[in-house]
């Protein structure tokens, strides 16, 4: 379908002709891994004094917001498009950044001596040939630090199937050489796709949902999602063994919901478990293939580093947080998902934490005795195995009431400035910003007298977007 030097100038090139959209990632954050890697045994490097590295990291848009918000951690990120990068060190010098650094290499000559806490790579693995595939996870077994955590995101099968046949359309239709041109195509191509397949078959409903998916998406992710010329879904079970062959160990996932089996039936359960034989591996393929999952985002450890299941009382020690609000008597509600208890310790903690938000509470903090503590931990397990509470070896500096000058994060109002629609929080999860919250932002630098009851200063407080 396309000419093989247009493949290789495009792969070179493409990420400097049509920069790709940078968003900030709280999947990739220290804290998030640090806290997995914790309630599995491990003693991974404090978040706030760790030293991370960020693989392919485009314009910075998610290491800058963790430096700012930890500048005693150590930050470097490196990438072969030069325009990104430029723009990532622009954002650096303007928000005063002494604490990343931004290195124009490709993945085969990267070399960096000294150990890692944390490595990333979103985005990356399923979108470079094969050599810089392992060569990535060469550079993770190579520059980890004993108990550190590597955080690698990639396409999955069989869920990527149902993607590929839309990739392909695009890609069969788009013929021109000019980027933008061939975006202008392949949108035509989907929305005709999308407006004459019959959605009552299951074919059509998929290449609909695709179009649903795809649309409004800014070009870049258009692009180099759908119309890059190199790319691989691949099992689970491959990923794994591709990354035990390279010395690396399945940790978990950072999104640890998604090790969920809550969407089977008891019986369901229980087949799967007979099926996986005790191998945690298995099981997770099995997941895969009965919810037709897409995409990963799996957390990898040195196959050496002393990892062990899952316990409740490693939880004690840390922090938890929940935006969960009570919707009736025993009903919490996160997003569109809902968690149902009337165990009374279980209503309390919940209620606690929803208090509390967005600040974080130490676990000790919410039981009153060693045998409440005991409970409470296992609850705030299942709670964090349902996405309906995290876990924290950290919390950022941010205020919940605003001063009489408030002062915004520096990133949000960059953001801000440059019109941007999502700004990252000090949590590094992204936040919907409308014109008034934009317009707000870009006052609170502490010269202005803001009042405490405007709505959408207190909206901003409760995003954990105010350091004072």
């Amino acid at each position: 379908m396309h000419d093989p030097q247009r493949r290789e100038a495009r792969f070179v090139n493409g990420y400097d002709a049509i920069p790709y959209p940078g968003y900030a990632f709280a999947q990739t954050h220290p804290d998030r891994l640090g806290a997995i890697a914790a309630l599995h045994g491990l003693w991974p490097s404090p978040p706030e004094s760790s030293r991370v590295l960020e693989i392919g990291c485009g314009d910075g848009s998610n290491l800058i917001p963790m430096a700012y918000a930890m500048p005693g951690a150590r930050f470097l990120g490196f990438d072969n498009a030069a325009q990104p990068l430029q723009a990532a060190r622009r954002a650096a010098q303007e928000l005063r950044l002494g604490n990343v650094e931004f290195v124009e290499a490709d993945a085969l000559q990267f070399e960096d001596a000294q150990p890692f806490d944390y490595i990333v790579a979103h985005g990356f693995y399923s979108w470079v040939p094969t050599p810089v595939q392992a060569r990535a996870l060469e550079i993770c077994r190579r520059s980890l630090a004993p108990h550190g955590v590597a955080f690698i995101s990639y396409d999955t099968l069989p869920g990527g199937y149902e993607r590929q046949v839309v990739r392909d359309l695009m890609a069969f239709h788009s013929s021109a050489a000019d980027p933008r041109q061939q975006l202008r195509e392949a949108q035509d191509v989907l929305a005709l796709a999308a407006a004459e397949v019959n959605r009552q078959r299951p074919y059509g409903a998929g290449v609909h949902a695709e179009w649903s998916r795809v649309q409004g998406r800014s070009p870049g992710f258009i692009y180099h999602d759908h119309l890059s010329t190199v790319h691989e879904a691949l099992y689970f079970s491959e990923f794994t063994r591709r990354a035990a062959a390279a010395g690396l160990r399945y940790l978990g996932e950072s999104d640890y919901a998604e090790m969920s089996d809550a969407f089977l039936s008891p019986e369901g359960v229980e087949r799967v478990n007979a099926f996986a034989q005790g191998d945690p591996i298995r099981r997770e393929q099995y997941l895969d293939f009965l919810k037709g999952r897409q995409f990963r985002q799996t957390l990898l450890v040195r196959d050496d580093a002393p990892l062990q299941t899952a316990r409740p009382e490693r939880i004690a020690d840390m922090l938890v947080t929940s935006p969960a609000r009570e919707e009736e008597p025993g009903v919490f509600r996160r997003g569109e998902s809902r968690l149902r208890s009337q165990h009374p310790l279980a209503r309390q903690l919940m209620q606690q934490l929803g208090r509390a938000w967005p600040g974080a509470v130490p676990v000790r903090e919410l039981a009153a005795t060693e045998t409440d503590l005991k409970v409470a931990c296992e609850l705030l397990l299942v709670c964090f195995q349902r996405g309906f509470a995290d876990l924290h070896l950290w919390q950022p500096s941010f205020v919940r009431q605003p001063s009489p000058r408030p002062v915004a994060s520096a990133v949000a109002r960059r953001e801000a400035a440059l019109q941007k629609k999502l700004a990252p929080n000090l949590w590094h999860s992204v936040v919907e910003l409308d014109d008034a919250a934009r317009e707000l932002l870009l006052k609170l630098d502490g010269s202005f007298g803001a009042p405490s009851a405007d709505p959408v200063l207190a909206r901003l407080a409760r995003n954990a977007l105010l350091v004072q």
